[in-house]
C-alpha cells in the first residue's frame, strides 16, 4: 500500500524470497564461483523452526544481491527523509566438516543510486570441525541524512577448502525492515545528551552553563543514562534566593531580635494613645534606648528589604 507521507502500521520484510522458498528467484547473482549457488534444505534446524530452507555457497566465491526501489514499496521521498530507521538481518551457518567465510555489504543510496551510508563488516572466517552455529548479522541505519531512494543489499561467500560441490556457507531469512513512525516518534535530535550539546542552540548560558553528565538517580528507561545539567544563572534561581533571604530576614527579626529587645526594655516600655508610640529607655541593667515612632516605619523597611532583594537579582 503506497502513501504520500506515513506507512502502514506493519513492518515487512523488503527483501523476496528471503528463505531459499522460490529457489532464487527475486535475486541477482552477481558471482556464481565454483559449482554456484544452489537452495536445499538446512543441514541443521534454524532458530526459527518456520526457516526450513537456505542458500548454499561453493567452492568459489558466490555473492547475489537485491535492489530495493522504496517508492515502489510505498514509501514516499517525504518520509525517508525523515531519516526512519533501516535494520537489516542475515542468518548464517557453516558446515561442520568445511571451513568457510561469509560477507554481507548493504548500502543506502540517492536518487542516481550512488551510497549515502554503507554497512559492511569484515568478513566471517568459520574453521574446519565447528559446530555448525547458527549466526546472525544485524545492523540499523540511524541519522544517514535525506535523499535515501534505494536500498543494495548483497551477501554471499564460499568454503576455504576449495572442495567441489556445495560446502560453503549456508544464508538464509534475510531481512531488511523501515522502522515506522511509531517506534520512533521523536524529531528531536540528540534529546538524551549522548552527543553533549551538539544539535541544540543555546540560548541562555547563565551562570557556569550547560552541561552535559551522567544521571546521578537511575532513569525509568534505563537506555537514558545522561542528562543535561543546569546551573545557577537563571533568574526565577535568583529571585528564588533572594525572596528566601527576605523571609529569612523577617524571621530573625520577629522571632529573635524582637522578644530579646522588648525583654531588655520590659521595666521602661509603656505604650500612649493615638498614633502609636513604642519608647525604648535605658533600664537599670544597662540596655539599649531606641524610639520607633509612626506605624509607617515598619513598611518602610519592608520597602527598603524588597528594594535590596531586586537589587541583588
Amino acid at each position: 500500500m503506497k502513501c504520500n507521507f506515513c506507512v502502514s502500521t506493519c513492518r515487512s520484510n523488503l527483501l523476496k524470497n528471503p528463505r531459499a522458498e522460490d529457489a532464487l528467484q527475486g535475486w541477482e547473482i552477481v558471482q556464481n564461483g565454483g559449482d554456484g549457488w544452489v537452495p536445499e534444505n538446512n543441514r541443521k534446524p534454524h532458530p526459527d523452526d518456520t526457516v526450513t530452507k537456505c542458500f548454499i555457497t561453493s567452492y568459489g566465491l558466490c555473492l547475489k544481491q537485491q535492489l530495493i526501489d522504496l517508492k515502489e514499496k510505498g514509501y514516499s521521498d517525504a518520509f525517508m527523509d525523515l531519516q526512519p530507521h533501516v535494520k537489516i538481518s542475515d542468518w548464517y551457518a557453516p558446515r561442520s566438516d568445511c571451513g568457510s567465510e561469509y560477507q554481507i555489504c548493504v548500502e543506502l543510496l540517492d536518487q542516481r543510486k550512488n551510497p549515502i551510508r554503507t554497512f559492511q563488516p569484515e568478513r566471517v572466517l568459520f574453521q574446519q570441525w565447528n559446530d555448525e552455529p547458527w549466526c546472525q548479522m544485524t545492523h540499523v541505519f540511524k541519522d544517514y541524512g535525506p535523499g535515501v531512494r534505494f536500498i543494495r543489499f548483497t551477501h554471499g561467500g564460499k568454503d576455504t577448502q576449495f572442495w567441489k560441490g556445495w560446502y560453503g556457507v549456508r544464508i538464509t531469512n534475510s531481512s531488511v525492515e523501515i522502522c515506522q513512525p511509531s517506534e520512533r516518534p521523536n524529531l528531536l535530535k540528540n534529546p538524551r545528551a549522548e552527543d553533549a550539546l551538539q544539535r541544540w542552540e543555546i540560548v541562555q548560558n547563565g551562570g557556569d552553563g550547560w552541561v552535559p553528565e551522567n544521571n546521578r538517580k537511575p532513569h525509568p528507561d534505563d537506555t537514558v543514562t545522561k542528562c543535561f545539567i543546569t546551573s545557577y544563572g537563571s533568574f526565577g534561581m535568583f529571585l528564588c534566593w533572594s525572596l528566601s533571604l527576605v523571609v529569612v530576614f523577617f524571621v530573625v527579626f520577629f522571632v529573635v531580635f524582637v522578644p530579646w529587645m522588648y525583654h531588655c526594655t520590659a521595666e521602661s516600655t509603656h505604650l500612649t494613645s493615638g498614633d502609636w508610640t513604642i519608647t525604648i529607655e535605658h533600664s537599670p541593667s544597662g540596655c539599649l534606648s531606641r524610639s520607633l515612632r509612626h506605624s509607617s516605619c515598619f513598611i518602610h523597611l519592608c520597602v527598603l528589604c524588597l528594594t535590596s532583594a531586586l537589587f541583588i537579582i
